[in-house]
């Protein structure tokens, strides 16, 4: 079952660089979601939880916080069914908690937290530049060029 459907994610809080919530799963679990610079980061107090890994409870919360828990019609597989918790963060979990953060993120604080990567690190640096060319191009009229 979906717990995020369910309705199961209570006390959810969400900051710039966390989110976290209790969820009611036969028991209360306490998670939270991090994003830390070494990368994001999970925990629950539940026994998959624990050790760090992305369970069902981490899930729940990560849909909720992103608003990606009511699944929109065109969300289908490819043999058409509807696509689950399962399905959307087996593959990924890793950007699944870190959209959770970049979508909720206020403006400011996601510019300065890009700022801040690119002087860290050369490919974001060139990254955001190229994008940034492009960007300017298309609200000139012109076509960008590299």
């Amino acid at each position: 079952m979906n717990l995020a459907l369910l309705g199961r994610v209570e006390q959810l809080r969400i900051r710039p660089t966390n989110a976290s919530g209790t969820v009611d799963d036969d028991g209360s679990y306490e998670v939270r979601l991090e994003a830390a610079d070494d990368g994001p980061r999970t925990g629950c107090t539940c026994t998959e939880g624990s050790t760090g890994s992305f369970c069902r409870h981490a899930v729940a919360v990560a849909l909720v916080a992103t608003g990606s828990a009511g699944l929109a019609e065109d969300d289908e597989g490819e043999d058409g069914t509807i696509l689950g918790e399962e399905t959307l963060f087996t593959d990924d979990p890793v950007h699944a908690a870190m959209r959770v953060f970049l979508s909720r993120a206020p403006r400011a604080e996601l510019v300065e937290t890009l700022l801040d990567a690119a002087d860290d690190n050369d490919a974001v640096a060139d990254a955001l530049w190229e994008a940034t060319v492009a960007w300017h191009g298309r609200q000139h009229g012109a076509t960008p060029s590299t």
